[in-house]
């Protein structure tokens, strides 16, 4: 059988969830009334098990696929933005 990664994580961990004020989350946060990024948090948390749910057990064994290096953007002035890859 298949078994996807964010089923172990969530088999040995419990929930998926970055803050303590994502869905699914069964913690608290002090700063809930204050905080402006509360419900922000969701779709990041929805898209890192989204990705976790599709890496199984068998495929973290695998050699990693090679990857292309992000763009680092270099701080300039306003007219000379630049990026490099």
């Amino acid at each position: 059988a298949t078994v996807a990664v964010r089923d172990v994580i969530t088999a040995v961990e419990g929930p998926i969830a970055l803050t303590a004020c994502v869905d699914g989350s069964h913690g608290t946060c002090e700063s809930v009334g204050l905080c402006p990024v509360r419900g922000r948090w969701d779709q990041v948390n929805d898209a890192i098990q989204l990705a976790l749910s599709n890496i199984t057990l068998a495929e973290t064994a695998e050699p990693a696929p090679p990857r292309r290096p992000a763009p680092i953007f270099i701080a300039a002035p306003a007219e000379q933005k630049a990026w490099v890859e």
